[in-house]
């Protein structure tokens, strides 16, 4: 099995899981692997993964700074990143965000 598609198993199902929580952001999500590739996709799944894990602790500066390290290599993909989380936040908050 080849790189991509492993990112591409590993994107499908951080995807769905999302989607469990947040349908939008799932949607989101599948537009940045659509347009940056399943890389990417895991990395904003990363990111969202994160910010469930700090975001209580942290500020928003602080979260969009991590948001921004964890999509380096997609900058251009970070507006869609950021939808993906406001998505999260509107569509169901404390069951994405609580653990």
């Amino acid at each position: 099995m080849d790189e991509s598609s492993i990112y591409t198993r590993i994107a499908q199902k951080y995807i769905h899981l999302i989607a469990i929580y947040s349908p939008t952001a799932a949607e989101v999500l599948e537009e940045i692997r659509v347009a940056y590739g399943p890389h990417a996709a895991c990395a904003g799944a990363n990111a969202v993964n994160q910010l469930r894990h700090c975001r209580d602790r942290t500020d928003e500066t602080h979260w969009k700074r991590l948001c921004a390290r964890l999509m380096e290599d997609y900058p251009e993909g970070l507006p869609l990143l950021e939808r993906v989380i406001d998505c999260c936040f509107s569509d169901d908050p404390p069951s994405l965000l609580s653990h």
